[in-house]
């Protein structure tokens, strides 16, 4: 008799294992009403239902990474860019305030922010991220009168600092290579630092 119960605690026990294992792995499965923002070997980026998961695909592992839904303002995630497990991404909000920007970093799989920029001053038009989780952004500041572009680096301690700002700044020109960025400026290539 206890050698048949210990069997069905055993058969009990595997069987909760194998649901709680493919549970995990429907995290990351596909649905109908997911939007896939980005995708890389090692991640998949996507929203469904105003947040925005991380699927790190080697751990089959769904992290949350932002929640968007701001009724009754337009909320939306904007330019989406992986680079090894860095996430990067702009939330725009547009409504009854200012419009207002976000930019964020985060870590996969762990989901931490590693840098935010809350309120930045203008949309983003373009941006990179480093496996390091550094990244940098052009931003747009123009008026109806006049264009102007800043370039911004944002470090993965989460320290902001302007690298250039202007009317010549080519809004869709960032690029990185390896522990640098660069960009169009008056058409010229200019280049710094992005770790």
């Amino acid at each position: 008799m206890a050698v048949a119960i210990a069997i069905a605690v055993a058969i009990a026990i595997a069987i909760g294992a194998a649901v709680a294992d493919g549970a995990g792995r429907a995290f990351c499965a596909r649905a109908t009403a997911d939007r896939t923002h980005a995708e890389t070997r090692l991640v998949r980026v996507y929203e469904r239902d105003g947040v925005l998961f991380a699927c790190d695909r080697p751990t089959r592992r769904r992290v949350r990474l932002d929640v968007f839904d701001c009724e009754p303002d337009t909320c939306f995630v904007n330019r989406v860019r992986v680079t090894g497990r860095y996430v990067a991404w702009e939330t725009r909000s547009i409504g009854r305030d200012e419009p207002s920007q976000h930019l964020r970093v985060a870590a996969v799989p762990s989901g931490r922010t590693v840098a935010e920029e809350l309120d930045a001053p203008g949309p983003a038009t373009d941006q990179v991220v480093s496996t390091s989780g550094a990244s940098a952004w052009i931003l747009d500041l123009s008026t109806q009168q006049a264009p102007s572009y800043r370039v911004v680096r944002i470090s993965a301690s989460g320290t902001s600092r302007q690298l250039a700002q202007g009317p010549h700044i080519e809004p869709t020109s960032l690029r990185r290579d390896g522990r640098s960025v660069s960009w169009l400026q008056a058409g010229i290539w200019r280049r710094a630092a992005l770790d």
